[in-house]
């Protein structure tokens, strides 16, 4: 398929997992990015973690949400956290398309999310673009403190232990 990892179409928790990476422990600042290509409107799809549930959350985790925001966790989980994007940055495909390859195309996404937390305000900010349009700066957000030492495995998808609730990352 056009993605760098795809899972299929059955939905259900898939994932890649790298391992914890002593390099991600105690980040004080730190970017994350990638391209999406959103399929389906499921509610907290998981993009990435390495959020330990074991140790109070300690790490970072980034879901793209039903209503097509992205929202970032630092020792806690995404859902829980109050620093996202507005509503409608990552659209889902048009399943209903008669150019189904235009409908893909004009949904994929590319995103970049940095947290500076050594920076005086607006430490997170949230970065996105298409394929024919320029990338720009969609939100930012106060945030302080710096993700935790005791971090879990960095996991690529919908997989991470503490998230195993069946929703679907392709």
């Amino acid at each position: 398929g056009p993605a760098a990892l795809e899972w299929g179409r059955e939905g259900g928790m898939q994932a890649v997992d790298l391992g914890a990476l002593e390099n991600l422990r105690g980040l004080k600042s730190f970017t994350l990015s990638g391209w999406m290509l959103r399929t389906e409107a499921r509610d907290s799809q998981r993009v990435l973690t390495w959020l330990n549930p074991s140790k109070a959350g300690e790490g970072v985790d980034l879901a793209v949400r039903g209503d097509g925001r992205l929202q970032l966790g630092v020792n806690q989980p995404a859902e829980t956290s109050p620093v996202s994007t507005s509503p409608g940055h990552f659209p889902v495909v048009d399943a209903k398309a008669k150019d189904a390859g235009a409908a893909a195309l004009a949904a994929w996404r590319w995103f970049a999310v940095t947290c500076d937390s050594t920076a005086s305000a607006d430490q997170v900010k949230f970065y996105a673009g298409g394929w024919n349009e320029d990338v720009r700066l969609i939100g930012k957000a106060a945030f302080a403190g710096a993700a935790g030492s005791k971090i879990g495995p960095l996991t690529i998808g919908n997989a991470a232990a503490p998230f195993r609730s069946g929703r679907a990352f392709r």
